[in-house]
């Protein structure tokens, strides 16, 4: 409808929030389950590479090297992981925010007070 230009009118502009809020903290324990199996699996990884592959029977410049490369791909293993884990908590903060930001719906009325 179009307004009539007779007419002083006014405006009212407000924020109405439609739908409750969600706690989603639970997601981030689940994600960081999901980091924890990570770990468990990479240790496991490790334990057998270990065990098979460098033994204490074996010698040599090649094992060494073997050893010290696994010690420090084991590391990056633990930061990644531990980095990925610090990301959840980001993560799913920044998606609650969007959620509730979409759950707010803006409104605005238009309406005559008198003519002029």
């Amino acid at each position: 409808m179009a307004i009539d230009p007779d007419w002083k009118t006014a405006s009212v502009s407000f924020s109405k929030k439609l739908l409750p809020g969600e706690n989603l903290e639970a997601k981030i324990t689940l994600l960081n389950e999901h980091v924890e199996i990570l770990n468990e699996n990479s240790t496991e990884f490790f334990n057998l590479f270990n065990n098979i592959i460098i033994t204490e029977e074996q010698k040599g410049q090649m094992i060494e090297e073997m050893k010290e490369l696994a010690d420090k791909l084991q590391q990056q293993h633990y930061m990644y992981n531990e980095a990925l884990a610090n990301q959840n908590k980001f993560v799913v903060e920044q998606l609650e925010a969007r959620i509730e930001e979409n759950k707010t719906q803006n409104l605005s009325a238009t309406y005559y007070i008198s003519r002029d």
